[in-house]
């Protein structure tokens, strides 16, 4: 494990779970300038609105359903329905086709 690479235990944290004592020893064996870019990463991320987070949440994971995206963002699925950049977002099933329609070539009538 990372902790005995690192020559001892790791160090308590306040609540102290496995994944975030492996996560916190994780970013110390790292070199400080790739350890500075995945917090200004983290940062970055975590100062994004909500729905922001939602879009992008759907982004790299297409297949997650509002309920989802709704626990991971923190909010309930209401609020997820009311917002309209996300909805906007999302892929409907004519863009899906349209993709697969154009990578197989099938007929314009297939969704019919």
């Amino acid at each position: 494990m990372l902790a005995t690479c690192l020559g001892g235990p790791s160090p308590a944290l306040l609540e102290d779970s496995p994944f975030l004592s492996d996560a916190i020893m994780a970013l110390a064996a790292m070199p400080p300038p790739m350890r500075n870019a995945r917090l200004l990463f983290i940062d970055a991320i975590h100062s994004l609105p909500n729905e922001e987070l939602a879009i992008i949440a759907k982004a790299v994971q297409p297949h997650l359903t509002d309920q989802e995206i709704a626990a991971l963002v923190g909010v309930t699925l209401r609020t997820v329905q009311r917002w309209g950049r996300y909805q906007g977002f999302k892929t409907t099933l004519a863009d899906y086709l349209e993709s697969k329609r154009q990578e197989y070539y099938l007929p314009d009538d297939f969704a019919a």
